[in-house]
């Protein structure tokens, strides 16, 4: 991701920050959500009816999409038209955490919406994928850390395990995204 990427996430991070009015950690999905007026749903995103039909004939760079979903385990899904994200219901709560997140910034960079929508030969190139993977991984982690909150609070702190603990407990994530986010 370049560096011009990396600037607009954070802005649209910064700018959903304080439209919602977090000041101090824990940030939470719930209020996001609210705002954007996007619904989260739990289901089984392993049960073969909730995509339907369409996953036996649906094709992804020349592969059905059932075969794929046999190869990868999908933990959410953003639906542009509906505005709603779907999270995986047997996931534990930090992963369910991350999913929510994860999913909340295809809705919250608008040049993904349009590679929602339909497939091209553009959004069908699994670089091209990988690539709004990333800016959606990059916008999850900067999002529930407040963005320059938890940054401006780690560059305060004695790089060891005792900060570490301490960032966690007060931003409520994992022992995983907490020390990605802080390195």
């Amino acid at each position: 991701m370049d560096e011009k990427t990396r600037s607009e996430i954070e802005k649209i991070v910064a700018k959903t920050i304080q439209k919602v009015g977090f000041n101090h950690p824990p940030i939470t999905i719930e209020p996001i959500l609210q705002e954007l007026k996007v619904d989260r749903n739990f289901v089984d995103l392993e049960d073969s009816s909730l995509l339907g039909r369409s996953k036996k004939i649906l094709r992804v760079g020349g592969t059905i999409l059932a075969n794929i979903l046999e190869k990868i385990k999908l933990e959410g899904v953003w639906l542009p038209k509906e505005e709603r994200i779907l999270v995986q219901k047997t996931l534990p709560d930090p992963k369910i955490d991350w999913a929510s997140f994860h999913e909340t910034n295809h809705k919250l960079l608008p040049w993904h919406r349009q590679f929602f929508l339909g497939d091209t030969a553009q959004t069908l190139d699994p670089d091209f994928q990988e690539m709004l993977e990333d800016e959606a991984n990059y916008g999850a982690s900067a999002l529930m850390f407040g963005g320059s909150m938890f940054t401006k609070e780690a560059l305060d702190t004695v790089p060891g395990w005792e900060s570490l603990n301490l960032l966690q407990k007060g931003y409520k994530k994992s022992m995983v995204t907490t020390p990605r986010r802080y390195v």
